[in-house]
């Protein structure tokens, strides 16, 4: 699978949008082949999850689609906000290789979109880059939330839903896992951001979790190392899976040009 074709395609939506993300400075990054990008969620948008799995054959014809959608989509709130490369999935349900976040006024301004004329002559395109269907999860967040991605991290993109008094199971699992988690033998796993479902999506979302969440790994190794240890492995976990009714973790690389 072309990841790195991928990348570059899905930077483009990034770059084309005016993505209002903030490059650090290269004397502080470029020495050592990293970049970042700052983000910030904001309370009063919306934010359009889709997990896809883009035909990297097809990259071309995404390019074009892309150059295309961006203009039409600004008439009605709408922006590519930024997208993930998944190099690993340990969910059935989303057995991808993107996942893109997109940033709307509300769902009904998606909507508008889709009954443009102009958006309706290029989803030809759309439909020639896509493999297999897409799953869309619809969300906001509190707060505005401000997030620096890394281009040396990994990114778990995470949804959950708990069994009947998870959230309490969900406590007790923290007490046990959290001096578990600084103590392991590698970086702390750093929960980036949560987000809650929209209550109406206008009949957009295919997906409405509990919870769903961004978490940053130094490194999949990491990961492996933490759910390794002894101590997570008998007394985190089982409580962990205690609380949980389904979970469907991905985790990808941040795509930065």
């Amino acid at each position: 699978m072309n990841f790195k074709k991928i990348s570059v395609l899905l930077f483009l939506v990034v770059l084309s949008a005016g993505l209002y993300a903030q490059k650090e400075d290269c004397a502080k990054t470029c020495a050592h082949a990293n970049k970042s990008i700052k983000v910030t969620f904001k309370s009063n948008k919306v934010y359009e999850f889709a997990y896809a799995t883009v035909n990297p054959e097809k990259a071309e014809i995404l390019g074009e689609y892309i150059q295309k959608v961006i203009p039409v989509a600004a008439k009605y709130g709408g922006k590519p906000f930024t997208s993930f490369s998944v190099v690993k999935s340990e969910s059935e349900k989303f057995q991808v290789n993107t996942v893109a976040i997109f940033e709307w006024d509300s769902p009904q301004s998606r909507l508008n979109l889709l009954a443009d004329k102009d958006y309706q002559k290029i989803t030809h395109l759309r439909d020639a880059a896509i493999q297999d269907e897409m799953q869309f999860g619809w969300f906001m967040v509190k707060e505005d939330s401000p997030i620096e991605f890394k281009s040396d991290k990994i990114y778990e993109i995470s949804t959950a839903n708990l069994v009947k008094d998870g959230g309490e199971i969900l406590q007790k699992y923290n007490q046990i896992a959290e001096p578990i988690k600084r103590s392991y033998g590698g970086d702390y796993p750093e929960f980036k951001i949560v987000f809650q479902s929209l209550e109406d999506s206008k009949g957009q979302a295919t997906f409405s979790p509990q919870m769903q969440f961004i978490v940053e790994w130094r490194s999949l190794e990491d990961k492996d190392k933490l759910f390794a240890n002894e101590d997570f492995k008998t007394k985190a976990v089982p409580v962990l899976m205690k609380a949980i009714d389904t979970f469907d973790p991905v985790f990808t690389k941040i795509n930065i040009q």
